[in-house]
This record gives structure tokens, C-alpha cells and sequence, in this order.
């Protein structure tokens, strides 16, 4: 698995530092939810949400390094069992925790005993291809195709929800059971105060913690997209072979450029203006070029409404995360296109292995 992040500015105005430059376990802290088991009744975007979650493998955690935003992918798991009633929503994660942690991010995110302020971003495109979006030749950034990003406090766990974690991430990532000791892996858990996602026109809708617990997951697809959907999806073609895996000895510098180019989509971390400073991202598609037109710099769409317009304009500070394990869900046309059957992604190893 490759994975790289773009870290640098954007928009047109000048930056200052914000008025706390140090790392993430240093910034203001979400209000944690008291437990998951103060339910509230659900909502048809709450059982997208869980179904989102229940359905993803991995994802983009962003956090704040010296008061800019910085990503890391992390494998996640929210349930020891494929049974739908078995998913908790409750948000997993096996982060390295020693120095020697080969994630960017992760040495910054295992510093925060007491909690980080974190967003996770999920995208539909990232599923495989009965129920990601290119089986219906969906754009990653069109609004059908699903974004979900969930914010709050990302902390250790402590007591029963370690064995908890533990069992959920080994059943979704066998794999886990194989890391070094030396990286000093441990369990996290993201409790999300703040639960923001788009599956459909019309913008983004906010969904309350508690309902996003108390949803059971389902993918409610609107009545008109689910049409489009089909129609899309018996007229779009085969997708294009999987882009050929980078050579091992080639440069960290060539084996990023690699990678940008043959991405659909990224994960564009910043600064939120809603959420008063703390980290958020979202998914966003990009391009670099074609062929020879390739430069390594990502170009991406900004619509004025969007979350990240708003904290861009007010923080140009961003950064660009890319992952290998994204390839499989690129969209429809781009030289990173699938082939079937498209798990498990980066030839059978987990998106969050080095």
C-alpha cells in the first residue's frame, strides 16, 4: 500500500499562524458523547451513515500538526461480526504508537492520551463494485456518490472497549494480528460529535450523534438516484485494468507521482471554520494531467457552498491524501480504473500496512 499526503496552501490569501501552533493533542477537544448508549431515534441519513461505516474498510483520519491540517490512512472496524446487527457504529482503529511508526500521522495521533481533536472521512467510492460508485459510473465528487465525515475526539481506549476494539479490528484485518510489537501498536476510538455527509443533491446534511448510533445500517438510496443509477450502470463500459504497481526500487518521489497520477480522488484536509479550528476533511476528485501532460500538481473543483471553500477562504493551509487502496474505486475513465473482482485492495495487503 502507498499512500502520500500534498501538504500546502490554497486559495488566494495570505496565512498567519493560527494562535495555537502546537500538535493535535494540545488543541481544544469536541465535547466527548457521554456513551453510545444514549440512543435517539434515526433517520433515513443516519442509516446511510452506519451503512457507510459498516461497509468501510478503511479511511482518511485528519488532525492538526503545528496548527495545519495532516492525514493519515487508517484501517478501521466497527464490528467482530458480518451480521448487520453485530455493527456498533463505534470507530476502531490499531494505531502504532511507538517512534518508530512508519504513518505519518500516526506518531502525532498516538500522542494524544487524553484525546485529539480528528475527523475520519469515508468515501462510497472506496467500496468494491457492487456497492461502490463506480458500478454506477459516479464521479467520487458527485453528490450521489457518498462522503461521510465524522468529527470528534480521538483517544486510547481504556477498560472492556480495548477488548472490544481489538476483537472488531482482527476479525475486518487479519493481518493485524502479524504487526510488530515493536511499533507499539494500540487500540483507538473515534467518539464523533459531529457527523457530516452528502449522498444526494441538495447539500450536506448534519445528522445528531444520537441518531447515528441508533440507526441500523441500510443504504436509502432516493428514488431518483436509484434510477439514474440503474440507468448508468447498465450503459457504463468495463472498467480499465488497475494501473500497474509501481517498481519497489524506484524513488519515494517517483512512486508519489505514481500515485497522484493514477488517483480519481484525494482526501482534502482543513481547517474548519464550522467546527471553530478543529481538523476536517472531505473527498474531493482531482487530476494532474494526462500522458505527458502530467505535472504532480493536483488540480481539484471547489463549488462556493462547499465546507471546504468556506475554510479555505479562511485558512489556506490544506493538505491532499492519496492511498493505493483508493485505485480500486477511481473514477470511470481515469487510468487507475479496476479490474474485477476489485477486494482485496493493494494485492491482498491491508490499506493501513506500510
Amino acid at each position: 500500500r502507498r499512500t502520500v499526503a500534498v501538504h500546502g496552501r490554497g486559495g488566494r490569501h495570505s496565512s498567519t499562524d493560527p494562535t495555537n501552533p502546537h500538535h493535535c493533542m494540545h488543541m481544544p477537544l469536541l465535547p466527548l458523547l457521554a456513551s453510545p448508549a444514549l440512543l435517539a431515534s434515526s433517520s433515513p441519513e443516519a442509516e446511510t451513515a452506519r451503512w457507510m461505516v459498516a461497509r468501510s474498510d478503511w479511511g482518511y483520519v485528519t488532525t492538526l500538526t503545528d496548527g495545519a491540517p495532516s492525514a493519515a490512512v487508517l484501517s478501521l472496524s466497527d464490528s467482530a461480526c458480518s451480521d448487520a446487527a453485530c455493527h456498533s457504529g463505534r470507530l476502531f482503529f490499531y494505531i502504532a504508537t511507538s517512534v518508530a511508526a512508519s504513518q505519518p500521522g500516526a506518531s502525532s495521533l498516538a500522542d494524544a492520551d487524553s484525546g485529539c481533536n480528528a475527523s475520519l472521512t469515508l468515501s462510497q467510492a472506496a467500496l468494491n463494485r457492487s456497492t461502490g460508485c463506480e458500478a454506477a459510473a459516479l464521479d467520487p465528487e458527485d453528490p450521489r456518490c457518498t462522503k461521510l465525515t465524522l468529527s470528534g475526539r480521538l483517544a486510547r481506549t481504556q477498560g472492556p472497549a480495548t477488548a472490544l476494539g481489538r476483537a472488531a479490528l482482527f476479525a475486518r484485518h487479519p493481518q493485524m494480528r502479524r504487526w510488530p510489537a515493536s511499533h507499539g501498536f494500540e487500540v483507538f476510538e473515534l467518539r464523533p460529535a459531529d457527523v457530516w455527509m452528502i449522498d444526494f443533491y441538495g447539500g450536506g446534511a448534519h445528522i445528531p450523534p444520537g441518531e447515528y448510533y441508533a440507526a441500523t445500517p441500510r443504504h436509502n438510496v432516493p428514488p431518483s438516484a436509484a434510477s439514474t443509477a440503474a440507468t448508468a450502470a447498465t450503459t457504463a463500459t468495463a472498467a480499465a485494468a488497475t494501473a500497474p504497481p509501481p517498481a519497489r526500487n524506484r524513488s519515494s518521489a517517483s512512486l508519489a507521482r505514481w500515485l497522484v497520477y493514477h488517483s480519481g480522488w484525494s482526501s482534502l484536509g482543513t481547517v474548519s471554520v464550522r467546527l471553530g479550528g478543529r481538523p476536517w476533511s472531505n473527498v474531493r476528485s482531482v487530476a494532474d494531467g494526462l500522458g505527458a501532460n502530467s505535472t504532480g500538481k493536483p488540480v481539484l473543483y471547489l463549488p462556493f457552498p462547499d465546507p471546504s471553500y468556506r475554510d479555505i477562504e479562511a485558512e489556506p493551509r490544506a493538505s491532499l491524501s492519496f492511498s493505493q487502496a483508493s485505485l480500486a474505486g477511481a473514477a470511470p475513465g481515469r487510468a487507475g480504473g479496476q479490474a474485477s473482482p476489485p477486494p482485496p485492495t493493494c494485492g491482498g495487503v491491508d490499506p493501513e500496512d506500510p
